[in-house]
């Protein structure tokens, strides 16, 4: 009886791995736990993203069940399988008096990338990158953020006030746990 089964379920089990070959791969740059309350649509929101690059960069995302203990990535490269990549599953199952063939065939042509357009300037000559996400639109000065720098020594270096710097640099917490080294936030405007 069990073999029955399993070679009754054995087409939809490789057509669903031919599916499956199809996923892109994600390669995190920087991942945050997510704070106690949040959901999918406020966490992006907070980081400058859609939901749909929220679920891009974190495959199989469930926003029904969003967790604040988890920690997801808001900045990535996405990889898909090469364009035009085609993967082809035969099979043949039977049982005590028919024959049943599956073929099935599916071809991809997936191309995708992550991109954050929420409140970031358009680049131009004097803007460097990358600036972290929301940084003021009219920011003509920059620091690149190093390993050790906190708020209240860029305020300082730079003789600006914390009420100037979170307005200028708004995805930045009030605890100023989240700059990205080798990222630039706005110290002027």
């Amino acid at each position: 009886m069990r073999s029955t089964l399993a070679l009754a379920l054995l087409p939809e089990l490789l057509a669903a791995r031919a599916v499956g070959n199809v996923r892109r791969s994600v390669e995190c740059g920087f991942g945050v736990a997510a704070n106690p309350g949040d959901t999918c649509d406020s966490f992006a929101t907070n980081w400058g993203i859609s939901v749909d690059q929220l679920k891009t960069l974190n495959p199989g995302l469930d926003c029904d069940n969003f967790g604040s203990q988890d920690t997801y990535c808001i900045v990535g490269t996405v990889t898909p399988d090469a364009p035009g990549e085609s993967s082809t599953t035969t099979s043949t199952t039977s049982s005590s008096s028919t024959s049943t063939t599956t073929t099935s065939t599916t071809t991809t042509s997936t191309t995708s990338k992550a991109t954050s357009s929420a409140a970031q300037p358009a680049p131009t000559s004097n803007t460097p990158s990358p600036t972290q996400p929301g940084i003021a639109d009219n920011c003509d000065k920059y620091h690149k953020v190093v390993s050790g720098d906190g708020c209240g020594a860029i305020e300082a270096q730079y003789g600006i006030s914390n009420d100037q710097f979170s307005q200028w640099n708004p995805n930045i917490d009030s605890q100023c746990s989240n700059l990205w080294v080798d990222y630039y936030v706005c110290v002027g405007v």
